[in-house]
């Protein structure tokens, strides 16, 4: 498919401007992008309060094509300072007349001489999923005139959307390797079209990975951020894996336009699978759990499990080190035992969990961590934290913290407690300006 960026009309070519090598100077403007608080067509949903504002940084480049001669100029525009409105400046090579379309690009192309412009593949499949790291595509298309050439004016237009993605029902405090959004424009080509007025551009239909690397919040919720070309409208999902499953969530079938900020949520992930990291662990979970016998532990039949074994028939393994997969049997009833578990280290006790059952934890010598979900203390047994040889950390919900220090038996381990809370999100460095008050965040977006 190929579609018009943007077209301008046909100019009888007048004097020459520049040739050779030359110097300009460029007044360079980034608008705001107004926000639409959930996704969908944004010319009819963008919000009025919110803008987001994108910023150049220093040493950024611009490319300089003339596309009414089809080439790429040599050399590059470098910004000399930060902010919205910057001023470029450079060294370019090539030839440039009166009433030349040009384009200027970001990012820069590279060569140091003037070549036919053959055009620019734009790839956003890999993308870190922080504002400090959001890649950012920007363009202006100029006449080039003889008094303003080599020091203009010039307002930049967008080549992609900017997202806010809020996911919530995703395990707390999880790590998250990775948020895939289906079905959305991943790359595109710039071609000159055929007027050499303009742009030509052919998008590709694919996904955007985000690779944040940090952890949910202690609610269960992330925010990651990306930069997506203009998509049409269709179905999308969300594909989310972290240390331990993948998740899916449907997402929007919503179009995106270029020069957007589009603000929305995403909930209610289904676990694909639940990947038990522990060898001892996996092999007793799927001898006992999983129910079709594909290898396998769905989050249906972890799901559909209320109680481990009989563990004097079957006990837990001796040799199980860690297990914080068991957050995930979530309509489990009571804790299995793990006493005299000599190499268990560390463990998560589910949310819905109401009583920590006697000598849990007893001789447990190599346990350092038990991290707690349930945001009400549950009743604690006797002996549970006995023979521990070293240093051990109990980790509770931030809004419970107070809770368990005072809790009958809880509170005589009131010195292990320790808040290791995060809401995961990091590197925000994005202005959103409330117009009512005029207000804004200490932070911003670097190109």
């Amino acid at each position: 498919m190929s579609l018009t960026l943007l077209l301008f009309s046909c100019q009888k070519e007048g004097r020459t401007i520049a040739r050779g090598d030359f110097a300009v100077t460029l007044d360079a403007e980034l608008p705001e992008l107004p926000v639409v608080d959930q996704v969908s067509d944004a010319e009819t949903r963008a919000s009025t309060q919110y803008t987001v504002r994108i910023k150049w940084a220093e040493g950024d480049r611009l490319s300089v094509i003339n596309l009414t001669t089809g080439k790429l100029l040599g050399g590059y525009l470098s910004a000399n300072s930060s902010g919205t409105r910057t001023t470029f400046s450079g060294a370019l090579n090539g030839t440039v007349n009166e009433g030349d379309v040009i384009a200027y690009f970001y990012p820069a192309q590279g060569n140091e001489s003037e070549m036919d412009f053959t055009g620019i593949h734009v790839d956003m499949a890999d993308q870190r999923g922080v504002t400090g790291s959001v890649p950012v595509c920007v363009y202006s298309i100029v006449n080039a005139a003889v008094d303003s050439f080599q020091d203009a004016y010039v307002s930049f237009s967008f080549a992609m959307s900017y997202i806010m993605l809020g996911l919530s029902d995703i395990p707390a405090s999880t790590q998250i390797r990775s948020v895939t959004i289906t079905n959305v424009t991943e790359s595109f080509d710039l071609t000159l079209n055929a007027s050499g007025t303009g742009f030509g551009l052919t998008p590709y239909t694919g996904n955007i990975r985000l690779t944040p690397e940090s952890n949910a919040s202690a609610a269960g919720v992330k925010t990651v951020y990306a930069a997506v070309p203009a998509s049409a409208s269709m179905e999308r999902n969300i594909i989310l894996e972290t240390s331990t499953s993948t998740f899916t969530a449907s997402f929007t079938s919503a179009k995106l336009n270029n020069g957007y900020a589009y603000n929305t949520n995403v909930s209610g992930f289904l676990v694909d699978d639940v990947h038990i990291s522990d060898d001892a662990m996996r092999e007793y979970c799927l001898q006992h759990f999983d129910v079709d016998g594909d290898g396998k532990l769905s989050m249906v039949e972890v799901a559909g499990v209320t109680r481990f074994p009989d563990q004097n028939l079957y006990p837990i393994p001796a040799g199980v080190r860690k297990f914080p997969e068991l957050e995930y049997f979530y309509s489990l009833e009571e804790v299995p035992s793990f006493k005299n578990r000599k190499q268990l280290q560390t463990i998560t006790i589910p949310a819905q969990i109401t009583s920590i059952p006697d000598e849990m934890f007893y001789g447990c010598t190599t346990l350092i961590k038990v991290i707690l979900k349930p945001t009400v203390p549950p009743a604690l047994g006797k002996d549970v934290f006995v023979g521990q040889a070293g240093a051990l950390t109990l980790v509770v919900p931030d809004e419970a913290l107070d809770d368990y220090k005072a809790a009958e038996g809880w509170r005589d381990h009131f010195s292990l407690f320790k808040d290791e809370s995060t809401d995961g999100d990091v590197n925000f460095d994005i202005d959103i300006e409330d117009d009512s008050t005029m207000g804004t965040e200490d932070s911003d977006i670097i190109v």
